[in-house]
């Protein structure tokens, strides 16, 4: 069904398009070069951020906070550290508390605010940051880690304070 409503969209852009009097082919093909601009462009801090998240995993430093904080804070506290980095990261760290603590606990409430509240802001701000200044740059990576530690401490006080 969905493959069906991709070719009716087609075919409604390529209908709007001839009555508007617009050149279709040349419209995609411009839309197509701005597409590969933005692939270039995005493409060096793409690599930079995959070594580097590469490098992390390649430390153990991981591995050693969860063999030796193996208590559920540990486990909160290590989701409040990969979560502006992963998504998919904090959602495996959040399942893994959920397994052991139950999702109505206040662990599996406190990872639930955690993962659901924050942000992969360092994560979407090393693609999008190609478009800004280095001041602008800066500033906006703080906000980033300021929203994210205030969704943190809203996410524990709110879960302490209420169930």
């Amino acid at each position: 069904m969905s493959s069906w409503l991709v070719l009716i969209f087609i075919a409604i852009v390529i209908l709007c398009g001839l009555f508007g009097r617009l050149n279709c082919y040349e419209s995609f093909n411009l839309g197509v070069k701005d597409g590969i601009k933005t692939v270039i462009s995005i493409f060096p801090l793409m690599i930079t951020f995959l070594f580097a998240i590469s490098i992390f995993n390649s430390s153990g430093i991981l591995n050693f906070l969860k063999n030796y904080v193996n208590s559920g804070f540990g486990n909160i506290f290590i989701q409040m550290l990969v979560r502006p980095f992963s998504s998919s990261s904090s959602l495996t760290i959040m399942l893994d508390i959920y397994n052991q603590y139950g999702v109505d606990s206040n662990l599996g409430l406190i990872s639930t605010f955690i993962h659901y509240g924050a942000d992969s802001s360092i994560y979407m701000i090393s693609f999008y940051g190609v478009y800004l200044e280095k001041r602008e740059l800066k500033k906006t990576i703080l906000n980033g880690i300021m929203v994210n530690v205030l969704a943190y401490i809203l996410g524990i006080i709110i879960v302490l304070s209420f169930f």
